[in-house]
């Protein structure tokens, strides 16, 4: 296997394909969070790939191949080996449940808060890494599109990701994807479950009067 450091990842810019956009979930892009699983402080996205864009779908595959190939010449791969590319359908997570994301190709892109510290999988708190940048469709006087605060884009909104995959062989082997950037191109339904204060207590509004302390 040829070393990591000599291998260049392979670029994707996912929603360029005309009336193709994909849309964004579980996003993290102003401010990390920690992932329960390894633990590190990273900022991220989950990519959801509507079916019908096969265009978006090929080139995310092409990318796992050509990563899959270099990293793992002679096709010999390891008994947990991770590909990133879920099927909405029918994939299960690390704990074995459904993912139930009905119509979705799936792909979390990610990348660390911190830098790591060097030979090692821990990372130096001290040394902050660069946000993805994150921008919308409307351009400012120097005619560079403007960037978006956090709360001008929320997960379910749709849009475009720049992203690399790029094979690892630490740990786990895989190819991981890693968040670059993110352009926001249509407000979408937001994908949280949690009501707002007035829809939740919308029923009760007139029980003031018939409530005594004393009962």
């Amino acid at each position: 296997m040829p070393a990591a450091e000599k291998i260049e990842a392979t670029k994707v810019v996912f929603g360029t394909t005309p009336g193709k956009l994909v849309r964004l979930g579980y996003l993290h892009a102003h401010r990390p969070h920690t992932n329960s699983e390894s633990g590190f402080d990273e900022y991220g996205v989950q990519i959801m790939i509507p079916k019908a864009n096969v265009e978006d779908y090929k080139a995310a595959v092409a990318a796992f191949e050509e990563q899959k190939k270099l990293f793992f010449p002679k096709g010999q791969l390891p008994p947990k080996f991770h590909n990133p590319i879920k099927d909405g359908d029918k994939d299960v997570n690390q704990k074995g449940k459904p993912l139930n994301v009905p119509g979705f190709w799936l792909i979390a892109a990610k990348t660390s808060a911190y830098e790591m510290l060097p030979g090692t999988r821990q990372q130096d708190k001290t040394r902050p890494t660069t946000p993805p940048g994150v921008v919308g469709t409307t351009k400012d006087t120097d005619g560079k599109l403007k960037s978006l605060s956090e709360r001008e884009i929320k997960s379910g909104d749709w849009g475009r990701v720049s992203v690399n995959f790029k094979g690892y062989t630490t740990g786990d082997s895989g190819v991981g994807v890693y968040l670059n950037n993110i352009q926001k191109v249509q407000d979408g339904e937001p994908m949280s479950s949690r009501k707002s204060a007035a829809d939740e207590f919308a029923d009760f509004a007139s029980d003031a009067d018939e409530f005594d302390p004393l009962s």
